[in-house]
């Protein structure tokens, strides 16, 4: 039971930056913003 506390104690604080990050990626994908060059590994071709 511990060691199901434990856990617990660790991984409900983190819940709302997983489900802001997931939230985020998700917008991300949907709405792909215009400029992302980190994202972006082949060049433009105009």
């Amino acid at each position: 039971l511990s060691s199901t506390l434990y856990a617990a104690v660790v991984f409900i604080p983190a819940l709302p930056t997983l489900i802001l990050s997931g939230i985020k990626e998700l917008w991300l994908r949907w709405h792909r913003p215009p400029v992302a060059p980190e994202r972006q590994a082949a060049p433009e071709h105009d």
